[in-house]
């Protein structure tokens, strides 16, 4: 039986779909229609993956990295990586800009896995139960392989949401925030659990408070 997956794993998964299918791209010659289509999958991808992250990654950041709030708030700021989708949204490949735009995506989702995998994820594996950590991983697997209207909105108001909703007509419901929920369970968690280690305990070199700044 192979071991189960964990938060972390799912999520650098994900970066590596999304890097496959910039590759299939940069493989395509200029102006040929299946640019679009693979520049469509990658936003759709990267819209359901920012929904993954605010509803799972963000709330186990805040709860268990000394500093997740400042981590969580900065890491949640998609601004210019939803520019450039709604930029590139609706245009032909043979756009004049599209390729550009297309150059700024690459360049925007690549940093945004860098700087998860090289500085947060290791500082999250760390500090967070690894069985919190399957579980939420767990969680995202199963919240990939649902249909989109099955998975539910991602939080109101966030980024993932807005896309979504741009590119498939998600509605978002009223109610509590599922990433609020989420939040409150993990809490009580937590409060059945010995105190986390502080960040002198658990911070190796380069992983200090201040990697959030």
């Amino acid at each position: 039986m192979p071991d189960r997956t964990d938060l972390v794993r799912e999520l650098t998964a994900e970066h590596r779909a999304v890097d496959a299918l910039f590759d299939a791209v940069r493989a395509t010659p200029p102006g040929d229609p299946r640019r679009g289509r693979l520049a469509a999958e990658a936003a759709a991808r990267l819209a359901r993956h920012g929904a993954a992250e605010e509803r799972y990654l963000y709330p186990a950041v805040r709860r268990y990295l000394p500093d997740g709030a400042a981590w969580a708030e900065r890491l949640a700021d998609r601004s210019r990586l939803d520019g450039v989708l709604r930029d590139l949204d609706g245009r032909a490949p043979g756009d004049p800009a599209f390729t550009g735009l297309l150059v700024a995506l690459v360049e925007e989702a690549t940093a945004h896995a860098l700087e998860h995998e090289q500085r947060l994820f290791p500082r999250l594996t760390a500090a967070c139960p690894p069985d919190v950590l399957r579980d939420l991983g767990e969680r995202v697997r199963a919240a990939r392989r649902a249909p989109a209207a099955a998975v539910g909105p991602a939080p109101r108001g966030s980024w993932a949401g807005r896309l979504l909703r741009r590119l498939f007509g998600m509605a978002v419901v009223a109610g509590q925030p599922f990433q609020g929920r989420l939040e409150e369970e993990l809490g009580q968690r937590a409060a059945l659990e010995p105190p986390a280690p502080g960040p002198d305990q658990h911070a190796g070199p380069g992983r200090t408070a201040s990697a959030a700044k």
